[in-house]
């Protein structure tokens, strides 16, 4: 197994273990890791809104803290940001 298969079969093991968790991750950290990479990434919540297919309430709700988003939309969120999961719930 190459260095760089490891690193992809580990990486999916900690996005395999964060959903099966979700509910142990922290929304508020959740949410501002969010926020953060959506800032970094230029985009505002409505196109974040838009690319995932939520409402900007959901969107504001989740960088709040106040809901978790649901997993398919956290992996949406994922792809969208070029970020992984393990990186999105970090201090989470």
């Amino acid at each position: 197994m190459t260095t760089k298969t490891s690193k992809q079969n580990l990486i999916m093991l900690k996005n395999a273990l964060l959903i099966k968790n979700l509910h142990n991750i922290d929304k508020k950290i959740l949410g501002q890791n969010i926020k953060n990479y959506r800032l970094f990434n230029n985009l505002t919540q409505l196109e974040l809104s838009k690319k995932v297919g939520l409402t900007i309430s959901a969107i504001n709700k989740i960088e709040n803290g106040i809901n978790y988003p649901k997993k398919e939309n956290l992996l949406k969120i994922c792809k969208i940001l070029n970020v992984h999961l393990y990186q999105l719930c970090k201090n989470c």
